[in-house]
């Protein structure tokens, strides 16, 4: 007679609510009861915290040690609490209603939230309890290390480091299988925390011989920094790298002294990998970071410098680039800004003088020009794609980012003043002449050699007729992403002017049907999501669309979205 099926995990949540403190010690065979009873998920990827409150589904990673289940995990992310409250939203956590649909088949990931009603330490705070979960998550930490197929590690954690998090990833940076088996590593941290795993490490920072693909992202925190170790420390580590992000995060309404120590410290991390030795051979490389303040003369900041260097010593390799947030400083006045863009691109070194012979993917930001007071930034940006475009480069990929409206706001006498946070109808039409400058009388054939697969846009005033442009006189795009400040017409004079209900009436008579893909995203001011319809039908009925039409923006878009694709 077979034995009889555990109880299903949605019961054992109703049955906990009543047990009494005298079956504490029942309560390991009913974990093992129940965990076993989960352990016919087959896990690719696995998110867990060492925070205490965890510790009963940490015994599910010991099951990990099983065979059949280690070696279906490919990708392990460590996260702190502080960290997840942040990133996570609260209907993502996992309770154990949830669970029991993990245990069919294989599943693409599953999270373990520390607020999980998994963790039971919230009913039961005992001494027996918490050594057994004491046991558990060093029994788990083993497990984690000992992952045989793991590809891919994702350290995310907050400058408030907890031992109980530094102790799992030391573990897990002194593991052999995982420091040589892993090609993508991915940490966001401090300097505090880098310093903290210099202290674990205190010769050298294990050698990651297998890794391409490096994603680093360091948020300011605002502490004496001198004890830090020196960036060579880490960036030597990864002698093979081909993806690399380097990433700063300056927080909101931090002194000019506190930015100008994230800019000093930033430096030194984009100058190591400019050092290491031997070079790499670079493919991929995003930079995001404020931009800094203009320096006087014809010079620019060391930041910028060591930024074009490092893109200069790659740029016959790269082959997609982001310079991501580079086009604004967060809290400045938009002139200083302007300025310092400016410099950065007139500079005999500057890296928007490069030619790039294998580039595919590049995306940059919008200048910050002031309206008014010429484009000239943005000039400069026409120059460096043309120069790129027409010298052999085949771009199949542009993203222009959109700036921030309350990035730079003021001039720096204190005068309000109106920024370019998005392009104009005539910016639009200049950039696309670019990849086809037409037959000589500013009209595009078509026949331009235009090879562009993918475009991103920020766009002022959203027009029929400047999507029109992008569908006819552009065929071999097919993925458009526009991000834009309200909708409109154009009138008479071709001038764009600011009218919902117009924009709405001629796309109800229009149909795109070059595109398969389509992302769309609104400003939160925008409400009448009643009418929309009339836009997700004229794209949603095109043969082409490889997916269903993705809004980008508030609550109302995911609403919406919802109910126009419901079955």
């Amino acid at each position: 007679m077979p034995p009889p099926a555990p109880l299903p995990p949605w019961l054992w949540l109703i049955i906990f609510d009543y047990l009494p403190d005298d079956v504490l010690s029942a309560l390991i065979d009913l974990n093992r009861v129940f965990f076993e009873y989960g352990m016919k998920a087959r896990y690719a990827e696995l998110k867990v915290t060492p925070d205490r409150k965890t510790s009963v589904p940490l015994r599910t990673i010991v099951r990990l040690r099983h065979p059949g289940v280690s070696h279906t995990v490919l990708r392990l992310k460590v996260v702190d609490s502080v960290s997840d409250e942040r990133t996570m939203r609260p209907d993502t956590k996992l309770d154990l209603r949830a669970y029991s649909r993990f245990t069919q088949g294989r599943i693409p990931h599953v999270l373990l939230w520390q607020a999980s009603k998994l963790g039971l330490a919230k009913n039961y705070r005992d001494r027996k309890m918490a050594a057994l979960y004491h046991q558990a998550a060093q029994e788990a930490t083993e497990a984690l290390a000992s992952l045989p197929a793991l590809v891919s590690l994702d350290v995310d954690v907050s400058p408030s480091l907890k031992p109980s998090t530094l102790r799992l990833v030391t573990r897990l940076l002194s593991s052999g299988s995982v420091v040589s088996g892993i090609q993508t590593f991915r940490i966001r941290t401090s300097y505090q925390v880098l310093e903290a795993l210099s202290i674990e490490f205190p010769t050298s920072f294990p050698s990651f011989d297998s890794v391409t693909t490096l994603h680093l992202v360091i948020h300011h925190v605002n502490l004496d920094q001198a004890s830090y170790p020196p960036p060579t420390y880490f960036s030597n580590a990864f002698p093979k790298l081909q993806d690399l992000t380097l990433e700063c995060q300056s927080s909101k309404g931090l002194s000019s002294m506190a930015l100008a120590q994230d800019h000093a410290q930033f430096t030194a991390f984009i100058e190591a990998f400019v050092d290491i030795d031997p070079v790499p051979p670079l493919e991929r490389l995003h930079v995001r970071a404020p931009l800094p303040p203009p320096v006087d003369a014809a010079g620019i900041s060391d930041v910028l410098r060591k930024l074009n260097q490092l893109v200069a010593k790659h740029h016959d390799t790269l082959r997609d680039l982001d310079l991501g947030s580079w086009g604004g400083r967060p809290y400045s006045y938009v002139d200083e800004a302007s300025k310092a863009m400016e410099q950065w691109y007139r500079h005999e070194d500057s890296l928007f003088r490069l030619k790039f012979s294998n580039l595919v993917c590049l995306g940059i930001n919008l200048p910050p020009d002031v309206a008014d007071h010429g484009s000239v930034t943005f000039g400069l940006m026409l120059n460096f794609l043309r120069a790129n475009v027409r010298g052999g480069t085949a771009l199949r990929e542009l993203k222009i980012h959109p700036r921030s409206e309350s990035d730079v706001p003021m001039l720096l006498s204190g005068e309000p003043c109106e920024v370019r946070t998005a392009m104009s109808y005539d910016d639009v039409k200049a950039v696309l002449e670019v990849f086809d400058p037409g037959d000589g009388n500013g009209v595009q054939t078509g026949q331009g050699g235009c090879q562009l697969k993918v475009l991103g846009l920020p766009v002022d005033i959203l027009t029929v007729p400047l999507l029109d442009i992008i569908e006819s006189k552009y065929p071999s795009i097919e993925e458009v992403s526009i991000h834009w400040k309200c909708l409109g017409a154009l009138d008479e004079d071709e001038d764009e002017v600011e009218d919902e209900n117009a924009f709405l009436a001629e796309l109800s008579k229009r149909r795109f049907t070059r595109w398969t893909k389509f992302l769309y995203s609104f400003p939160r001011s925008w409400g009448n999501y009643y009418d929309w319809p009339i836009f997700v039908d004229s794209v949603r009925n095109s043969q082409r669309l490889g997916e269903p039409l993705s809004i980008l923006g508030t609550a109302q878009a995911e609403w919406l979205v919802e109910q126009i694709f419901r079955d």
